[in-house]
């Protein structure tokens, strides 16, 4: 019987910095805010109605019975038996951390969701849904849609009207039986991963290398079940000093896959403020090139900046997997998709390079030492940066290629 090779994995020897937007270890997702708080109960925030059908039916009270991905599971069903096919018995959150709201803003209701049965009813308005009252305008989630036994993951989005300013979560589940867990309100139009509390900036991407740098994004653009995407103005990532990015090095390499936009100059990696104040930097050196650069001392201890141009055109909407490297006075390459597409080389190879004067950026050009104002923005996706202290050989950096290249479609 033959067997089948799976794709390589990725080089991890020398990796001191590893961003993997795609990768769920390390991306956690959008820093929010769940409105409902740490800890969150139903049964000690919320309202019971029972309409249609008998009168003074009681609606469930929910019972905590398992944890599904770490939350308490409720199941949410008819009890009283009185009229199975009457309708509305629903439950809604009036927690109030969801008041004093602004008209037009928009928030996502979220949570798991598991029907055990459903209900004889029909969709109508309200009936059978997960929607949110008391709003301008609500999307609706109807149980009939979903798949009978599995845990499903579902969201509404809502608008804050005119009339009110406060938003009740709210489900209608008549005489369906079912079981949700992991409840979140949280700004904005995107529902991301369940967080039972915070997630801060922080806590939202992770460096999962030896270094473990503290990883900042500033204002990604966040998109619903996908990676975040750099807009080409305020966009950025801050991942601090980089340990081996520095005058101590005698080798590194820097890889990243990315997708631009814009044909323009703008700075896809960079550990300084300029070309002559910079470790090095990787970019879109201008409408048709990519550009790998490092700044140091020459064998002459003359200081200045060598930097290679691919010897292609880039296009736009096309992914490419760029990686630079330097070693002192041997190397300085710029490969593209496993292969070497170094063009002239300006300059002579380094022997040292030097200190860079700002923390590592992603998607820009740091124009201060915090890396908090900048220049040059990126447009497009930028999901996977990987530095190493150490010059990749060609076989190596090929192998990372091969890795990942069906994730992108190359």
């Amino acid at each position: 019987m033959a067997i089948v090779a799976g794709p390589p994995t990725l080089v991890k020897d020398g990796l001191i910095f590893y961003m993997d937007l795609g990768n769920n270890k390390v991306f956690k997702d959008k820093p929010t805010t769940n409105m409902l708080g740490a800890g969150f109960d139903i049964t000690g925030a919320m309202g019971i109605t029972a309409w249609g059908g008998t009168s003074n039916r009681q609606a469930d009270t929910t019972v905590s019975l398992d944890t599904y991905k770490g939350g308490t599971v409720w199941r949410l069903q008819d009890t009283d038996g009185v009229d199975p096919d009457a309708y509305v018995d629903n439950i809604w959150f009036a927690d109030p951390t969801i008041a004093n709201l602004t008209a037009g803003d928009e928030y996502t209701f979220s949570l798991d969701v598991r029907v055990l049965q459903k209900a004889n009813t029909t969709n109508s308005g309200a009936n059978n849904a997960i929607w949110i009252w008391y709003a301008g305008s609500s999307e609706f989630i109807y149980f009939s849609d979903l798949p009978l036994n599995e845990w499903t993951r579902v969201h509404v989005t809502a608008t804050v009207g005119s009339s009110y300013n406060y938003l009740r979560p709210r489900i209608d589940y008549d005489n369906s039986v079912i079981e949700i867990a992991n409840l979140q309100v949280e700004a904005g139009n995107i529902a991301s991963a369940y967080v039972d509390g915070v997630r801060s900036d922080t806590d939202s991407i992770l460096d999962t290398s030896s270094s473990k740098q503290v990883v900042t994004p500033y204002s990604l653009t966040y998109r619903q079940s996908d990676t975040p995407i750099f807009d080409g103005s305020l966009d950025k990532i801050h991942a601090g000093v980089i340990p081996g990015i520095d005058s101590s090095a005698t080798a590194f390499t820097a890889s990243v896959w990315v997708k631009p936009t814009r044909a323009s100059t703008c700075l896809i990696l960079e550990n300084g403020q300029n070309h002559t104040a910079n470790t090095f930097y990787l970019a879109q050196e201008n409408a048709t090139q990519f550009t790998f650069e490092v700044y140091g001392t020459d064998i002459n201890g003359t200081n200045n900046y060598d930097a290679v141009f691919a010897n292609y055109a880039y296009q736009l909407d096309v992914w490419y997997n760029l990686t630079g490297v330097w070693s002192a006075n041997n190397r300085v390459e710029l490969y593209t998709n496993g292969v070497n597409t170094s063009g002239n080389l300006i300059g002579s190879v380094r022997a040292t390079v030097r200190d860079g004067t700002t923390d590592f950026m992603v998607g820009c050009r740091p124009t201060n030492g915090a890396g908090t104002s900048h220049s040059y923005p990126f447009k497009g996706e930028l999901p996977q940066v990987m530095l190493y202290n150490r010059a990749l050989s060609p076989a190596e950096i090929d192998q990372n290629y091969q890795a990942l290249r069906y994730r992108y479609g190359v």
